[in-house]
């Protein structure tokens, strides 16, 4: 990247460098999936992993795993299907500060995204064109990634679905 041009739109999930201990933990007596991903992503949180967006004109947003990938996670799963049905999809990242809604649309082999913001800070630009492939592949990663992290920890969760299809590769 040369000096002076921001990255655009990324999201992944950053492990911690150190092995991990598992966390203390009762398998889930609430088996909804926005439950499973709360949980999962506050396991993950603990165990020192971190989440990281960019785009939009900021290279790094002001995230967290806990609140702000849980609102993301909860939603992969509608917005896998409609990546593979190539359907228009909005991530609504309601948590507190950051209050922005991504607008997912695909035309032929791109993707176009849209950011909203519901606070003072605007993003610029307000759009960008992805690769359809490339953002499909982010997306996809960034779901396996939560569920390679929940083996690593030791999480009960790792045996739950869409996290153990998640794993292998399987996203419906």
């Amino acid at each position: 990247m040369e000096s002076g041009e921001r990255m655009g739109f990324r999201w992944s999930v950053v492990p911690p460098p150190d092995v991990l201990s598992p966390p203390e933990q009762d398998d889930p007596e609430e088996t909804e999936y926005y439950v499973l991903a709360m949980r999962a992503c506050q396991e993950l949180a603990d165990a020192g992993f971190r989440f990281r967006m960019s785009g939009f004109g900021l290279d790094d947003w002001p995230v967290d795993v806990s609140y702000d990938m849980s609102t993301v996670v909860e939603e992969l799963p509608d917005l896998l299907r409609a990546l593979r049905r190539r359907e228009d999809f909005e991530v609504d990242m309601y948590g507190q500060g950051i209050e922005r809604t991504i607008a997912v649309s695909v035309d032929g082999d791109r993707v176009l995204l849209g950011c909203r913001s519901r606070t003072s800070w605007r993003p610029d630009p307000a759009t960008e064109t992805l690769d359809f492939a490339r953002f499909t592949a982010m997306t996809t990663d960034l779901a396996a990634q939560v569920a390679v992290g929940l083996v690593r920890i030791g999480s009960r969760l790792a045996d739950h679905e869409p996290f153990r299809s998640w794993r292998t590769g399987e996203f419906d």
